[in-house]
């Protein structure tokens, strides 16, 4: 295991030329358009080729492969009525100590309904308390069920523990739009009305001030990193699994590749190849499916039904990093919690705890894929947030354990200045580096800049016959969970060690 106890150069010591050197000069405005339009047609063409695959698949596993059996859906639905039912108190069937809930909250214009689940009394029953708070963001196209093996575990801590289903998700009202000012003020008011609910965090208040910690997973993760760095008086701690912040991901490619250009231009091919490797193969390999989902909808809507489900059932196995039948329990469970409440569970559209759009979504499969799809489709990753003066105001009223942080100016990575969008609430991150999703060297390596004090991210792959991969919180929740008591409990001791052996610790970067 190597350890690097202070900044340094992830891929390559040679520092990127800045794109103001007069012998390289901008290139003109006719320039830009015709890149642009390569570009675009470039993203198009790799998406059309990864949607006919994803087709083709559907139709050869689906109809000459192996055939769905005829009572595989009777055994998905029934599981998605006990799953998401509201009746019986609210439990959570198979999350013993859980229960369904919802709460209402602001949003860019009007109001929006969210489903979370919890293991604290019914919403305005419970007392302010001085547990630590713990706030739980699942990714795609994954709910709030996604943490059903982490939440018994953390329940056995005294944790208030909320697991909501992001707008559009799960049993979570839609959004008429999924750009960043529409959802991450959703989430900003969620986290606030929790706090307010369950802790005396405010200034106002006078009782024991307890930590707020966000955790985010995949979309859960980005959406988490831009709360830690727009809003920072919301949170105490981010952890983040599998997950990009996104700024950075998007800055290292582009810092990257532009290095390499610059090798190529001094004809150095083999260090430009070396370092655009990994790049290249995420932006055209293991990001197709994002270049998919950006086609026209005509194009990408039917996917989410062709072949019964033949992409989601293909998610659901992936997820639990499984090689079992595709009709097991695991399977069925897993394939239940993605799709969300069915009919029965979501009851009428005038007469349900749901939002009738979760009705809607219920009855139309290829509606709640698509409205899935859009958290890729209107730019909520990097796309700019500005704040309402409501905003600004409910963060002036805001108080944590600890001011948020200003991060290091001083730094020897690819970034030469500090970035817009770093961290400033300190972050433990936990990386399964054997993601088919997400390569770690684009999410992970040099990310030292985003950071501020107080923070680790530690890179890991599974040992020999166990499989990980990206749904760290279904096949790495032991790690997690122990990562979140480390957190909870002062980070005090070793990470590596807290995390158990069974994994194998690759790299640890400590700020």
């Amino acid at each position: 295991m190597e350890t690097r106890e202070a900044p340094g150069p992830a891929i390559s010591t040679v520092t990127p030329t800045k794109y103001s050197n007069p012998a390289n000069p901008p290139k003109s405005p006719v320039n830009t358009i015709v890149v642009s339009l390569a570009l675009r047609s470039l993203a198009f063409f790799i998406g059309l080729q990864a949607v006919s695959f994803f087709y083709a698949k559907a139709f050869y596993d689906s109809y000459i492969a192996k055939p769905v059996s005829s009572g595989f859906w009777d055994r998905v639905d029934q599981e998605r009525s006990e799953l998401w039912s509201v009746a019986e108190d609210s439990k959570v069937k198979s999350i013993k100590g859980f229960h369904h809930a919802f709460e209402t909250v602001d949003a860019e214009d009007g109001k929006v309904r969210l489903h979370y689940i919890t293991n604290s009394p019914a919403s305005g029953t419970g007392s302010k308390q001085s547990k630590d708070l713990v706030i739980l963001l699942h990714g795609w196209p994954d709910n709030c069920m996604v943490w059903r093996n982490v939440l018994p575990q953390l329940n056995r801590e005294p944790f208030i523990l909320i697991a909501p289903d992001i707008p559009g998700h799960g049993g979570s009202q839609s959004l008429p739009n999924y750009r960043p000012a529409s959802v991450l003020i959703v989430l900003f008011h969620f986290i606030i009305s929790m706090r307010r609910q369950h802790l005396s965090t405010t200034k106002e208040g006078s009782g024991t001030i307890s930590k707020v910690i966000l955790i985010g997973h995949d979309w859960g993760a980005a959406i988490s990193a831009r709360l830690a760095s727009e809003t920072p008086e919301l949170v105490d701690q981010v952890i983040l699994t599998n997950g990009p912040i996104a700024h950075f991901a998007i800055e290292n490619v582009k810092q990257h590749l532009g290095l390499s250009y610059t090798h190529f231009r001094a004809h150095n091919m083999t260090q430009a190849w070396q370092i655009a490797r990994p790049y290249l193969a995420q932006v055209f390999l293991r990001s197709s499916y994002i270049w998919a989902f950006n086609l026209p909808p005509p194009l990408i809507r039917p996917l989410g039904t062709v072949g019964n489900m033949w992409f989601l059932r293909f998610i659901a196995k992936q997820a639990n990093g499984t090689s079992e039948d595709g009709e097991s329990d695991v399977v069925v469970r897993s394939l239940a919690e993605i799709l969300g409440p069915n009919r029965d569970a979501a009851g009428s559209d005038v007469n349900s705890a749901y939002h009738s759009s979760v009705h809607e979504r219920a009855g139309a499969l290829n509606v709640r894929f698509f409205e899935s799809l859009r958290l890729y489709r209107e730019g909520l990753a990097s796309g700019l947030w500005e704040q309402s003066s409501k905003v600004k105001a409910a963060r002036a009223l805001l108080t944590t354990t600890s001011p948020p942080k200003a991060t290091n100016d001083t730094s020897n990575t690819l970034a030469a200045t500090q970035p817009t969008h770093a961290l400033k609430v300190p972050l433990t991150m936990l990386f399964c580096i054997e993601d088919h999703a997400l390569d770690y060297r684009i999410c992970v390596d040099g990310v030292e800049d985003y950071l501020c004090e107080d923070s680790v991210v530690l890179k890991f792959k599974a040992k020999k016959g166990r499989r990980i991969g990206h749904w760290t919180p279904i096949t790495a929740s032991d790690e997690l969970t122990r990562a979140v008591k480390w957190v909870a409990g002062g980070k005090l001791g070793d990470l590596p060690r807290a995390l158990g052996d069974r994994i194998n610790v690759v790299d640890v970067i400590r700020k």
